[in-house]
């Protein structure tokens, strides 16, 4: 069955406006969730700020030990044990090689907060790479 070329005129028309609204709503969208990824790219900048305003970074861990003396009538070989410390350890990787250093307890205090400001650096820098690449992949420009 054959339909008036109106009809087919009208179809296309409607078609061509529906196209249009689909790209306008897909815009919007896109403008959002680009305003959306700048605003959290501007939370990240005032985050990283703030560790560049404390001065320091420092990777690795930093852990509670409590040990074994080389004396053997130490309670430290007793059943139970009573082992001595706790002691501070701080290490990290450098060159597939683990260095270790032990602390006092001031300097586990002033150190910890370095440690945090670099794991928090990490998450911040992978927040970032990922709006980056979310904004790449929603590029309409990839369409053409």
């Amino acid at each position: 069955m054959k339909t008036p070329k109106n009809t087919e005129k009208m179809q296309s028309v409607v078609v061509n406006f529906s196209i249009v609204r689909i790209r306008r709503d897909v815009m919007t969208i896109l403008t959002h969730h680009a305003a959306s990824r700048q605003a959290e790219a501007d939370n990240i900048a005032a985050e990283l700020a703030a560790i560049a305003r404390s001065g320091m970074v420092l990777p690795g861990s930093i852990t509670q030990r409590r040990t074994r003396c080389g004396h053997r009538n130490c309670g430290c070989h007793a059943d139970p044990p009573r082992l001595h410390g706790p002691y501070w350890q701080w290490t990290r990787k450098v060159a597939a090689k683990t260095i270790c250093r032990w602390l006092s307890t001031d300097q586990h205090h002033d150190y910890q907060a370095w440690i945090d400001n670099d794991r928090r650096l990490h998450e911040l820098l992978a927040r970032l790479e990922a709006l980056g690449a979310e904004a790449l992949e929603a590029d309409p420009r990839w369409e053409r």
